[in-house]
């Protein structure tokens, strides 16, 4: 009987042990999960960070074409005032020349 016994706690042992070996194993690959997660988050907030210097630097395109966009409106207006006294002056020298004989 007491054989018995011994060997009956010595199944329960191996089934114990043979648990503990699976459980370490997941414990292992959950802690590898983990770093890899943890390897993946660093990566995502290293492309966060340069997604944010790319914005900034959009954002001073933008302004700088803003700029661009501004001064060329202002050439365009100064060329067309150009034009109109041009226009002008043609006008003057065309009613001038009309009068002469």
């Amino acid at each position: 009987k007491l054989e018995e016994l011994i060997s009956k706690q010595q199944e329960e042992i191996k089934a114990l042990q043979d648990d503990n070996t699976v459980l370490n194993a997941r414990l292992d690959a959950k802690a590898n999960t983990t770093e890899n997660l943890g390897e993946d988050i660093d990566e995502l907030q290293r492309e966060i960070k340069k997604c944010k210097y790319d914005l900034l630097d959009l954002a001073d395109e933008i302004k700088d074409l803003k700029s661009d966009k501004d001064d060329l409106k202002d050439a365009v207006d100064t060329h067309e005032k150009d034009i109109r006294e041009l226009q002008t002056e043609v006008e003057d020298l065309a009613e001038c020349c009309a009068d002469r004989p």
